[in-house]
């Protein structure tokens, strides 16, 4: 079948799966489940179902075959780019992109998986972990001789056919301990050659991760884990409603934030590893339109008062409310424009307020074309001696019940530099980054109280709306009351 035959298959297809209305003799593909009326036995459904996935693993398996003739062809190396980047370039997804190189680079000593992929006995991502568990196999196992690495390929194989990706990789780890020999100089659990993880994002956005480590890295692991899940109470004194998941989760975030936090370690591109985040630069601009500097900060509910704020420091005008019922760091612009990350990830206005609080700021100034014209930094990160002196007052996390160590926390501007807030210890308080999060993207209130210490203030509870929202005081000046008697 030559390529202008596909081409002509392909449109056909497309045509009959836009078609609708016909009626009678020649119905299209468009019509296949409603003509001449909707489907309704499962008998026929299933069977739909099973010949419309042989169709998608047979697109799978002419993909990779045509990756195989690309690169024997030497194509990549006349047109200087990857056969990877050219699916990429054309919208193929990155991972499909980079299995499918891999399936086909391994089709020519794996003809039992090339045949599997010809007859749609499997997909694309089941070939893919196919050949990714024989080459874990063949590194684990020093001198796999042909009839016993043939024996493994059926066993992928048949797991490939029946189940699911992770079925076969399960499979594949397994058959590598057993195949072990027992006078191994080191033990399974020791083996640091058949260490794997996995990290992958889902279409979700979600980044999903799967360790498979021996013992000495496993326990450094657990070691580093265990004091930071530690169950954290809630303000009011109820217990942490986080899971052990949860909790695990949470300490290898703060495991990842003092790394990223240190300045002794190695560099990528010549620089520290950081978190770069795209963003309008209406977001991060210093607003002007504050109110006079010895207003103070206008609370609710007149029974329970926290302590006036400081003199001199300027309030904030009220932000337009989005449909949450939150600010919208957006709406003064006219149009929510959406920051993301250095990768493409896209992220929310609030949370790329909450990085930037403590962070190092740089304008990439650009043309109607994305072409940058110039660079300006703006120096948005609490410095030193202003670190220093949170630390000394807060002790740690300041949000209530809390207290996270001082190296677990950021530096959160109360008032946003955006909003006219100074980078100042009057206008800064040390959050953890659960607690971090909280404050950016829930109904959290946390301020500068008269003590000179941050005051927070709960939601307002659905199920008691008519419920006072009291003030609570910092962690290090005692919780769980507004009472002028609980300050230390």
């Amino acid at each position: 079948m030559r390529v202008e035959q596909i081409e002509a298959f392909m449109s056909s297809v497309i045509d009959d799966l836009g078609a609708v209305g016909a009626r009678g003799e020649g119905a299209g593909v468009g019509q296949l489940l409603t003509w001449p009326a909707p489907v309704s036995d499962d008998a026929r459904l299933r069977e739909l179902l099973v010949v419309v996935s042989g169709l998608r693993n047979l697109a799978d398996a002419l993909l990779v075959k045509t990756v195989a003739a690309i690169e024997r062809s030497g194509m990549p190396g006349r047109v200087k780019e990857s056969v990877t980047s050219m699916m990429v370039g054309i919208g193929v997804p990155p991972a499909v992109a980079s299995h499918s190189t891999r399936v086909a680079r391994a089709l020519t000593t794996l003809p039992t998986v090339a045949a599997a992929l010809s007859d749609a006995r499997m997909s694309g991502e089941h070939a893919y972990a196919v050949v990714a568990g024989i080459e874990h196999i063949g590194k684990a196992v020093d001198g796999l001789d042909a009839d016993t690495r043939d024996g493994c390929v059926r066993g992928l194989l048949a797991r490939a056919v029946t189940g699911v990706p992770a079925d076969v990789k399960a499979f594949a780890r397994k058959r590598a301990l057993e195949l072990l020999p027992a006078d191994a100089p080191v033990s399974v659990a020791e083996n640091r050659d058949l260490n794997t993880a996995s990290l992958t994002v889902g279409e979700d956005g979600r980044t999903r991760s799967e360790l498979d480590l021996d013992v000495v890295a496993g326990e450094k692991l657990r070691t580093a884990l265990d004091p930071l899940m530690t169950p954290v109470p809630l303000p009011d004194g109820s217990r942490d409603p986080r899971d052990a998941g949860k909790r695990r989760a949470d300490a290898l975030e703060q495991i990842v934030d003092s790394y990223l936090r240190h300045r002794d370690r190695p560099t990528s591109g010549g620089v520290h590893p950081h978190l770069v985040v795209n963003a309008p630069l209406s977001m991060f601009t210093p607003r002007t339109d504050t109110v006079a500097p010895d207003q103070t900060v206008p609370v609710p509910d007149p029974d329970i008062v926290p302590p006036p704020a400081p003199s001199g420091q300027a309030m904030p005008v009220p932000d337009p409310v989005s449909d949450t019922g939150r600010p919208d760091p957006m709406a003064r612009v006219g149009v929510r424009e959406v920051a993301s990350f250095d990768t493409g990830q896209p992220i929310t206005p609030q949370i790329a307020e909450m990085l930037s609080c403590d962070s190092e700021l740089t304008a990439v100034i650009v043309d109607a074309q994305s072409v940058p014209l110039d660079l300006k930094r703006m120096d948005r990160l609490f410095p030193p001696h202003l670190r220093r002196a949170l630390i000394l007052r807060d002790q740690g996390c300041s949000f209530p019940g809390c207290g996270r160590p001082p190296a677990w926390c950021q530096a959160h501007h109360l008032i946003h530099w955006s909003n006219g807030g100074e980078t100042s210890i009057g206008n800064g308080g040390l959050l953890c980054q659960e607690h971090h999060t909280l404050i950016h993207a829930t109904d959290w209130e946390m301020i500068m109280g008269g003590d000179g210490h941050p005051w927070f203030r709960a939601p307002a509870d659905p199920r008691r709306p008519s419920r006072p929202r009291q003030w609570i005081r910092s962690h290090a000046r005692r919780t769980l009351t507004s009472a002028e008697s609980a300050a230390s």
